[in-house]
């Protein structure tokens, strides 16, 4: 280990031995030590709620066909060489789709289904960098039609009450017929 100006480094003869090291810092009279631990990727797993995603709205002759989407999540086994633990590198991994034009991916995860088909996508954890095999998980665009069970309003932003008077000057016996705008995007995320 080398210490820079405050950054620990492994140096190119750091290539085996233990699997910590404790580092100890004095200024003046105050000690402390550090004990740093390498963690290293054994292997990168991929899991999603649902690898089918199905189509929400038919394309008409001013739109395209709408399909869904799918959190796709990165979780790599990393180990000390005496301890392991599973830790989330979605935000790590470089996301790719082996057809971009059935599904692409989001630099967070986020699987979008595009037109019919299947694709594989895939989760390559440091590149090059590590000798580490990409992970794969394969998802199926289909022209099934979502049925939408019910939806709940997340944002309620006015109402249009059909008229242009206030409603201080409404009088208590007129009838008013209300009509809700709700200007959130709604979308179906799974079929029952």
């Amino acid at each position: 280990l080398a210490l820079v100006e405050c950054v620990v480094g492994l140096t190119s003869s750091a290539t085996a031995g233990a699997s910590a090291a404790a580092v100890t810092v004095a200024y003046g009279n105050f000690t402390a030590a550090v004990v740093y631990r390498v963690w290293f990727p054994l292997s990168v797993a991929l899991s999603t709620s649902d690898a089918f995603l199905g189509l929400i709205t038919r394309g008409s002759s001013q739109a395209c066909a709408r399909f869904q989407t799918a959190q796709v999540t990165a979780t790599a086994t990393l180990t000390t060489g005496e301890n392991s633990t599973l830790a989330d590198v979605t935000d790590l991994v470089t996301w790719s789709s082996s057809a971009p034009s059935v599904v692409s991916v989001a630099s967070d995860g986020v699987a979008s289904g595009l037109t019919s088909g299947s694709a594989d996508v895939t989760a390559d954890l440091f590149g090059d960098e590590v000798a580490l095999s990409p992970a794969v998980l394969s998802l199926v665009v289909a022209e099934d039609l979502v049925a939408i069970s019910g939806l709940d309003v997340v944002a309620f932003t006015g109402v249009d009450w059909g008229t242009t008077a206030s409603l201080g000057s409404v009088a208590p016996s007129a009838t008013l017929v209300p009509a809700f705008n709700i200007t959130q995007s709604l979308t179906a995320e799974g079929a029952e």
